[in-house]
């Protein structure tokens, strides 16, 4: 069972604070305090303290990967549960690791990927909405880069009013049905294996949940 924070009238969440100034980092569901609560994992004002200054007085650290030693700051990500607060890897071995996993376990990246938006689908729209209302340049640069990436894959020969019926049609099963429809590219227009066209062959109707699922996704025929 998990302890409550008195204050908030919940259950701790990772970065609650505690009078002394200890921050809250999980609960510990495998260890059974004798108050029959879950253990719990705090990190110390005293550890916070100097994990700030590890921030600032050029400490360096030796990656665990490749042994190289480096300014930990500029050369390691952050990680608030380690004794020094940074991953015991540099950013290169980890990102390394990551691309390697990535092009061994591609079905499940996007397996994980989808199922963890179909899980946190408001979350995630809500602070998208949020990021782009304090960011609006960035907004505007993420439009024109997909205008731009689009047009580049619209042959000259096309008819583009076969195109427009197309996202017509998507906007009126969105208006009919009340669910948001989207035009996906059947082959998408940029992957590492091949890259579509913006002809209406290539575009199929989905529901926005549905595209979000299907993301970059694109299988070769056999």
């Amino acid at each position: 069972m998990k302890r409550l924070n008195l204050i908030k009238r919940r259950p701790f969440r990772r970065g609650d604070m505690d009078a002394e100034g200890n921050v809250f980092f999980c609960y510990q569901k495998n260890i059974m305090r004798d108050d029959g609560y879950f253990g719990e994992r705090w990190i110390t004002k005293k550890e916070i303290i100097q994990k700030q200054q590890n921030k600032i007085n050029g400490y360096k650290k030796t990656c665990s990967k490749c042994k190289g030693e480096f300014i930990a700051v500029e050369h390691f990500y952050e990680k608030i549960s380690s004794k020094d607060g940074f991953d015991p890897w540099c950013k290169e071995c980890f990102l390394l690791k990551n691309r390697k996993w990535f092009m061994e376990n591609r079905e499940r990246h996007h397996e994980l990927t989808a199922s963890w938006y179909e899980q946190n689908k408001e979350k995630h729209l809500a602070t998208s909405k949020e990021t782009y209302r304090k960011n609006p340049k960035r907004k505007l640069v993420d439009y024109y880069r997909r205008q731009e990436r689009t047009a580049q894959a619209t042959p000259k020969w096309v008819d583009k009013s076969e195109l427009l019926k197309i996202y017509e049609e998507a906007g009126r099963l969105s208006e009919e049905s009340g669910i948001p429809h989207e035009v996906d590219h059947i082959i998408p227009l940029f992957h590492n294996l091949v890259c579509g066209l913006n002809v209406p062959w290539n575009l199929q109707i989905l529901t926005q949940t549905q595209n979000r699922k299907k993301a970059n996704k694109w299988t070769p025929p056999t």
